[in-house]
Formats: structure tokens, sequence, C-alpha cells
């Protein structure tokens, strides 16, 4: 019973039955007593508010391709102390959807719009797919969340498609950060940022410092947004807007494929380089051969395949993995080997560039050496 139904019982005599006890006591003191009444029920514990689990969904971006689907990614940004397992739903606004690009819809309805986070879960983003097709202006497509406590909105663009037949996808031409996610003194590695006297250091700046997704009590850099493509091991950079060739089983795809380094026509840099030097399967085993044979399948959708830049090959290498291969989890298939890019080394004709992914390492080898090759899409 709680005191204020005990205080409420006695409120005209703080003596009952023959005892005189403190309210608080009475009960206890006196007994039930012949015929006395029940004990109340104790009143119910005041309810517990739902924590907000959700801190934030980030803006996407994305280009609407002439040669398949594109891909909205809203990140989710959790609380630190967000309690699991916890249910978010959306809303799209904006735009129209549709179950089929064919309909001419500007993006497909997603089969669910509601996401159950776990504590563990690596991924955390709704994914909206963007149709092929034209628009004479951009549109902006706005998701609404709801975590039970909080909502808010976030946006993504669709570009209108001013780009030349076969160019593919235009991206959003910005660059990924380096992973790095902690900082360093004179004697360690590995530590929190900032560290007095080795100010600015590159955890500190960037999509790895402001853009954190947050799980099991500690901190995941978002500094690389990469999700695998429905239906597929292709991966989308939502960052770049470039999509990987995705690597899986045995043949064409097979990760462990090697290739000499090939250009019959275009920058090659004075040298055309190695002819079927490689150890391969499903075509002849040089880049210019698998390129054309990777886009004659239309691999995940797509026919404009291409070997990737240096620059681009690099912008994937993830230096605050504490283990190789240096590359997010979401490339599925990586060796922790070197890649080939299409870029020549100036100056040495019979040299191109390539990507170590064990050590994230640029450097460049000859042409004749076999290396491994990971394609992209995307300008």
């Amino acid at each position: 019973m709680s005191n204020h139904a005990v205080a409420h019982w006695t409120r005209t005599s703080a003596t009952w039955l023959g005892c005189a006890v403190p309210v608080s006591l009475l009960l206890a003191a006196c007994g039930g007593g012949g015929g006395s009444k029940p004990a109340p029920a104790p009143a119910p514990p005041p309810p517990v508010a739902i924590k907000p689990t959700v801190l934030a969904l980030g803006d996407a971006r994305a280009a609407k391709g002439l040669d398949g689907q594109a891909l909205l990614g809203f990140r989710l940004a959790l609380r630190a102390d967000a309690n699991f397992p916890a249910q978010v739903s959306f809303t799209v606004e904006g735009g129209t959807g549709g179950a089929s690009c064919a309909a001419g819809v500007d993006y497909l309805t997603p089969a669910s719009t509601s996401m159950s986070l776990a504590s563990g879960s690596s991924e955390r983003q709704f994914n909206l797919q963007v149709c092929p097709g034209s628009a004479s202006a951009d549109k902006v497509l706005t998701v609404r969340w709801n975590d039970g406590a909080n909502s808010g909105t976030a946006s993504g663009t669709i570009r209108a498609n001013s780009i030349a037949a076969g160019a593919g996808i235009e991206n959003s031409k910005r660059l990924n950060d380096t992973g790095i996610a902690a900082c360093a003194s004179a004697g360690a590695n590995g530590l929190a940022c900032p560290q007095t006297g080795f100010a600015g250091q590159d955890a500190e700046t960037g999509r790895d410092a402001n853009e954190r997704v947050v799980g099991q009590g500690s901190y995941k850099t978002t500094g690389f947004v990469m999700t695998v493509l429905p239906g597929s091991a292709c991966v989308q950079d939502s960052v770049t807007g470039l999509v990987w060739e995705g690597k899986s089983g045995t043949g064409l795809h097979a990760p462990d494929n090697t290739y000499t380094w090939l250009l019959r026509n275009g920058a090659n840099g004075g040298a055309t380089g190695t002819a079927n030097g490689g150890v391969c399967s499903g075509s002849n085993c040089d880049t210019e051969s698998f390129v054309a044979a990777v886009n004659a399948e239309r691999w995940c959708g797509f026919s404009d395949w291409r070997l990737p830049t240096a620059d681009e090959l690099s912008g994937i290498v993830d230096a605050g993995a504490t283990a190789a291969p240096t590359i997010r989890a979401q490339f599925a298939g990586q060796a922790a080997a070197p890649y080939w890019s299409a870029s020549p080394k100036a100056g040495d004709a019979a040299g191109a560039w390539m990507v170590d992914f064990n050590s994230g390492v640029v450097g460049a080898v000859a042409k004749t050496s076999p290396q491994r090759v990971r394609l992209v899409r995307g300008n």
C-alpha cells in the first residue's frame, strides 16, 4: 500500500484499532484486524519514455543514369545511448514510385518502409533504387523517418539526364575520406583526438570526423558510404557516385583471376601492354578483354564498365582498416593484393599504376605483370 493510500485511510485520526503509531507503520504495527479492508493494489509505475534511437538521417545524392539504375542511400546516424532493438519507419515524398522502371516512374517503391535495428547490425541505410530515363530537371526526393520518439527528414536529388547517350551515371564529383579515425602522438598510434602538441591530424577533419554511425558503444566512421546493390555483388559508393564491380564465385568474376595490362586504343602511355598474359576464366586474361566481356554480359545491368583510374582506385582504400585487405567489408571477394588501374606510368611506357590492398600503397609495375582487376562505372 502506498503512503498516499494510508494517509487517506487514516485521515481522521493517527490512532486505529487502539494503535498509536506513525502513519507509515500503521498496518505493520496493528495487523489486519477482524474484518479489515484489504490493502489496495500498488499504483502502477509511470510509463517509461521511448528513448530516441536516430540522431539524424544523412542526405543522399545520385544521378539518373542512362544505362541501369542508380541508388539513393540515406545513412542513419544513431545516438550513443540508443536502445536496441529499435524500429524506424520511413515515407517517401516527391517524385513518383512504382513497381517497375518500365512504367516511367522516378524510383522503385521499396519492398519495406521500416527497418529493425539491432546493436550488431553493420548496415544502417535506407535505400531507394532510382530508375533510368529522361528528365527535364532535377527532382528532389524527401525521406521522412520516425523512430517512435523523434522524427526528421533528409533529401536526395535525382539529377536531370543532361549527359550524352552512353555516358552512364553522372556522379557528385566528391571524394572519399581516408578512413583514418584515430590520432597519433610521437610514440603511439590509435589514440583519441585531439593530441596535445600534434594538432591538425587527418582524423580531426572531413567525413571521418564529422559523419559517424554509433553502435555497441563505439563509433563507426562513415567516411565511406558503400552499399551492395540489391540482387548483386556490385557496390554503390554514395559519396563519389561510382559503382564498383562485384566479385563472386568462379568464372568471369572470380576474385582470384589475374590479367596483364592492355590498352590498344586510347591513352596507353606509348605502349599497348601485353595480351592474355594472366590466369583467368571467362575471357582472355588481359584488362582490355576483361572489360569487353563484362560489358557484353551487362554485369549488374550495366554495359559501361571500365578500368578505374589510379585516383579512383586509391579512393576506396580504407587507411583506417586494422587488417588487410584495406577496403570496406561491403567489397566481397577482395584480396589483400595489387589491382590494376587504367593509368599508365608517365615517362615509362612499359609500366602502369596499381593499388595494393594489402598495404594501401599506390605504385607502378610492368604491364606484363599479372594483377587482379575490379572494374568501375560512372564519371
